[in-house]
């Protein structure tokens, strides 16, 4: 540790203080040049990882800021060496000319896919939530190249990872306060909720994949790059605590990753001892290891609650939670290859799109193990993944580029000496190996993409560091590199703008359209278009606005109001390509369609009904087209169609009379919630249409899945009450009471029955009990003054009977 702060102080003290008043004007640009290649790759490392929206300032707290802050600082590094080889007209190169062939074939694979994509801008540009489209991917391969070029000694090396270090200290250092329930920050998944850490990378599985990445790095740093005793002892704290936040991220993968890095370095260390017979045995126990696990993940699980309570053993069970949906995205990926046309099979389906593929693998059944309606962007597989997104282009290129890898990491092991940097090979190959084992079932955002590319950096630079050198000379006049500085400054400065700062004003003005949706507030309108004019190129932001649009329409009570806002939703729809819509666009078509029908334009009935039927035909294992095409047809007084479509809606429920055993609590809420709908729109209908049998049959399943849903009761009440059934009446309006005592209502509808029934006193008892509640109710103040006369005049009436 006190070395690689002294390399840190000698190197600033040098550049600031030493010799830089020495030299000429030329070798003082360029050593300013040097010094801001190393930075941006230092601060990079350092900040991606830690970086995210503190104060909520954005919607997308992680991952925009996170790739935003990437370009920028890369945008620095790019311009200063561009710089500087323009100033010295020369560089140098040790990566044979192969490297740059297979890189050039995978930007290559990547612009294909994106040419050939179902959503060509997204691809290009990325998905809002995860932002790795064919830019961020380029710009990996970029700082792989501007990282080659700084990694020129030791000390480099040192430096850049004392800033993963520090970073990984951080990430830890936040992942440790949120463990401890201290965390300042008010999450929608808290850490006391689940149960599982996520720090500033966002989710437990992303965090739990970077702290596989840093973790061999830091054992080596503990043993390797010093032999300071207090140093080393920081160094295995900080191990220490890496291990104890990958524990409570409880991320399987990252566990399973972390064992492929053990029995890694194992291999490695039974191969460098040439112990053979150990080797073959371990090989041996290994083999009997995988087909044991494999043979017990078959076996039934019903009778051993081992499975259910341990997280790590749960993983080997195939028949439920996220390993059997793992298994499902990975079975419905093999099926859509073999189905799919030989140009997808070829260059796939593009990047950062496949929400538009597996919506198609969708079953009923996944609201199980799954949310309700809702389907990966992913694969969880990065082989599956690569095919998918890449065809077999892209995948054959990649595992061609592991393959060429991997067979130089054993000849440099052959022929290299046991050097620092032959040591340093080794641990940056157990980092490799757990970013891949993690991956067969997960995937990566940015910092895990940022940390590959720079260890692939690191390993290429050891490889090929016997190589010799090579000079590439350029012969353009002083003007031409000038003019193609400042093209590519002003370049540079223009994406990193507009991609950058307005990328984060627009996301600004997102969330807080969000904010003012949460509360119902049409105030989100304005918010959604600013977003829009400062990213247009964000289709999700156009969305929302849809969907907030459809959301006020309704309320609006002006004609002229909703026609104004009627065009500005068409305008909206008809700026999005029809080659960039997916789900979710289609059914904001249909609903449009089936809201304006109603208040507007009637002509546009068989266009909702066209629109609803095709995404039933198209999707037709989820439930949200049938449950808003039957309050389309109840909007519209079209009551006879509602029953198939409910229940043709709830076929693709999972039942809730399933073992809670089976069940996660949290989607056995979200498909009791999608019962619910169904069960109240049923009983709207019935209602409606005057069969109060059925109506009430409705409200009380609904009832049953949700007892604390006050309006229902309210209903069934006013059913009874029309039917002139004063008890059962009584009955539901007093149990919505004792569920709600604070609310005036209760007592109010109950006193009104009583006065049905003539019963005076109890009706006097509960107005007065309305009263207390709504001190300045004139409505309560007038029944509890007219039952007051009948309670008077009653007793007078007896005397002179007598």
């Amino acid at each position: 540790m006190q070395d690689i702060i002294k390399i840190v102080k000698t190197g600033f003290s040098k550049f600031f203080v030493g010799d830089f008043k020495l030299i000429s004007a030329q070798e003082k640009v360029l050593k300013v040049c040097n010094f801001l290649v190393d930075s941006s790759i230092f601060l990079i490392l350092l900040l991606v990882p830690v970086y995210f929206s503190f104060i909520s300032e954005t919607w997308n707290i992680f991952e925009l800021p996170k790739v935003i802050i990437f370009r920028y600082l890369l945008s620095i590094g790019i311009l200063a060496w561009l710089l500087k080889f323009f100033l010295k007209g020369s560089f140098k190169y040790k990566l044979p000319r192969v490297v740059f062939y297979l890189l050039s074939l995978m930007v290559l694979s990547w612009l294909v896919s994106v040419i050939f994509s179902i959503h060509p801008q997204l691809s290009f540009w990325g998905k809002y939530q995860r932002q790795q489209g064919f830019v961020s991917l380029f710009s990996y391969v970029l700082f792989f190249l501007l990282t080659v070029s700084a990694l020129k000694d030791w000390k480099k090396i040192k430096l850049f990872i004392a800033s993963i270090l520090l970073s990984s200290f951080f990430v830890c250092a936040y992942g440790v306060v949120q463990i401890f329930c201290l965390d300042p920050m008010n999450w929608a998944e808290p850490f006391g909720l689940y149960q599982r850490a996520f720090s500033s990378l966002g989710q437990p599985n992303f965090f739990a994949h970077f702290l596989v990445i840093v973790l061999p790095l830091t054992i080596y740093c503990s043993f390797f790059l010093t032999r300071k005793f207090l140093a080393r002892f920081i160094f295995l704290l900080l191990a220490t605590s890496q291990l104890f936040c990958l524990y409570w991220t409880k991320s399987r993968s990252g566990w399973l990753a972390v064992m492929g890095e053990l029995w890694l370095g194992a291999f490695f260390w039974l191969i460098f001892s040439k112990r053979k017979k150990l080797l073959f045995g371990f090989l041996g126990v290994s083999v009997f290891f995988v087909a044991t696990v494999l043979t017990i993940s078959s076996l039934p699980k019903g009778h051993m609650s081992f499975w259910e309570t341990n997280r790590l053993a749960s993983s080997l069970d195939l028949s439920s939670g996220s390993t059997q949906m793992r298994i499902n995205y990975w079975s419905g990926a093999v099926n859509e290859f073999v189905h799919a046309s030989w140009l997808k099979k070829s260059f796939g389906y593009g990047q950062d799109v496949l929400s538009d593929v597996t919506v198609k693998w969708y079953r009923p059944d996944w609201g199980i193990s799954e949310k309700l309606n809702m389907w990966p962007d992913r694969v969880h597989n990065f082989v599956l993944d690569t095919l998918m997104s890449t065809g077999a282009f892209g995948l054959l290129l990649s595992c061609f580029i592991l393959f060429y890898v991997v067979r130089k990491i054993i000849s440099f092991f052959k022929t290299g000496e046991r050097g620092p940097e032959y040591w340093l090979l080794i641990f940056l190959c157990l980092s490799l190996f757990g970013y891949f084992v993690n991956n067969l079932f997960s995937f990566s955002m940015t910092p895990q993409y940022v940390y590959f590319y720079f260890l692939m950096a690191m390993v290429a630079t050891i490889i090929f560091s016997s190589r010799a050198e090579k000079i590439v000379s350029i012969r353009f006049s002083v003007i031409s590199r000038a003019l193609i500085f400042l093209s590519v400054t002003v370049f540079l400065a223009i994406f990193v703008f507009y991609r950058g700062a307005m990328a984060l004003e627009a996301d600004y003005y997102f969330s807080a359209a969000r904010d003012q949706e949460a509360i119902s507030n049409c105030q989100a309108l304005e918010f959604n278009r600013a977003a829009t004019i400062l990213n247009p190129e964000e289709a999700v932001y156009r969305e929302e606005y849809v969907f907030n649009g459809l959301s006020c329409f309704e309320g609006l009570k002006e004609l002229s109001d909703k026609k104004t806002l009627q065009e500005n939703i068409r305008i909206t729809l008809s700026s999005l390509s029809e080659k960039e819509k997916g789900y979710y666009v289609h059914l904001e078509e249909a609903n449009a369609a089936s809201l304006f029908s109603y208040y507007t334009d009637k002509s546009l009935k068989n266009e909702t009904d066209r629109r609803f039927l095709k995404m039933m035909d198209d999707y037709p294992s989820i439930s949200q087209p049938y449950l808003y095409y039957a309050y389309h047809k109840m909007r519209q007084g079209d009551f006879k169609d509602v029953p198939a479509l409910i229940a043709s809606g709830t076929a693709l429920l999972p039942e809730l009379t399933l073992p809670i055993d089976e069940w996660n609590r949290i989607h056995l809420q979200d498909v009791a919630n999608e019962w619910i709908r169904f069960y109240d729109l049923a009983g709207i209908s019935a209602e409606l249409s005057g069969n109060y049998e059925l109506a009430i049959e409705n409200y009380i399943k609904l009832l049953k899945a949700d007892p604390y849903k006050l309006l229902t009761y309210k209903k069934i009440a006013d059913i009874y009450y029309q039917k002139n059934d004063l008890e059962k009446a009584l009955w539901y309006n007093k149990r919505g009471y004792s569920l709600n005592k604070n609310d005036y209502s209760w007592p109010l509808a109950i006193a009104l029955v009583l006065m049905e029934k003539k019963d005076w006193l109890s009706a006097k008892d509960y107005l007065s009990q309305a009263l207390t509640l709504d001190k300045e109710n004139e409505n309560v103040k007038k029944f509890l003054k007219e039952v007051e006369e009948k309670l008077i005049i009653k007793p007078k009436s007896k005397a002179r009977s007598k």
